[in-house]
Parts: structure tokens; C-alpha cells; sequence
């Protein structure tokens, strides 16, 4: 399931619902490196380096964690392919370790919509004519005139 999860962060990590969790993951890599170069700099022994460099690294591993686990919880409020399948996953793991969220709130809430736009009823073609635009009006008369 973890690799599962993590699939779906790699089809998704670049987007905008990831931000967060990407800007922590690029400061893992680089804070540990940039720690390491101030202490070489100054002349610092290299046991302080070593431990200095591994606080950042984990310092910055946990936010990412955590920043990720915040993208996640918002992920899963969407009602996409993606989504359903990172809220499926996170449900079955929720089974055996209590700390991950179910999700279960977010999966009714997507039902529910999804419910309400079924729940539409249809409209006849007058009544859409109602609320044409004159955009809509040009683009519609310029396909009428292809036909």
C-alpha cells in the first residue's frame, strides 16, 4: 500500500496540489549540503559537520512528512482518479495503523457531490438558448453555418 501511495505522489508531485510538500523535499536535499559547506567555511571539525549535516537532513525530513501528509489530507478531497485511489489506499492502511486517517469524512462528502450533480435534471434546448451568451451566439451560428 506505502508504494502505492507513493505512486500516486509521483504522478502528482508536480503539481499544484503537492507544492508544499515538494518545496519541503527540495530543502531536505539542499539544507544538509548547504549546512555541511557554512560549518567547512568556518573551519568547523568534521564530527560537527557530520552531525550537523544529519539534524538538518532530518529536521528537513520530518517537515517534508508532515508537509506532505497536510497535501495529502487536501489530495483526497478532490474527486479525481487519483484522489479516489490515494483515499482507497490511505482507508485499507487506516485498518492496520491507527495514525494514518481514514478518510472516510472526505469519501462521503466526494459521494455526496457526485450525488448532487446526478440529482441534475435535464433542461430543454429552448431554456439553454435562454442563456446564451452573444460569444456563444457567434461561435454556435458559425458551426450552424459549416453544417
Amino acid at each position: 500500500v506505502h508504494g502505492d501511495i507513493y505512486k500516486i505522489f509521483v504522478r502528482n508531485g508536480l503539481t499544484d496540489d503537492f507544492k508544499t510538500a515538494r518545496r519541503a523535499g527540495l530543502l531536505a536535499i539542499f539544507a544538509p549540503a548547504a549546512t555541511n559547506l557554512s560549518l567547512m567555511l568556518l573551519g568547523k571539525q568534521p564530527f560537527l559537520k557530520t552531525g550537523a549535516s544529519i539534524a538538518a537532513f532530518l529536521g528537513c525530513f520530518l517537515n517534508f512528512q508532515r508537509t506532505l501528509s497536510l497535501d495529502f489530507k487536501e489530495f483526497v478531497k478532490k474527486d479525481t482518479p487519483d484522489a479516489n485511489l490515494a483515499r482507497h489506499y490511505l482507508q485499507r492502511l487506516s485498518v492496520v495503523n491507527p495514525l494514518v486517517p481514514s478518510f472516510s469524512r472526505e469519501t462521503l462528502e466526494v459521494v455526496e457531490k457526485r450525488q448532487e450533480k446526478a440529482d441534475s435534471k435535464p433542461v430543454s434546448y429552448t431554456h439553454l438558448r435562454a442563456h446564451e451568451t452573444g460569444r456563444n451566439l457567434v461561435c454556435r451560428l458559425l458551426l450552424e453555418k459549416k453544417k
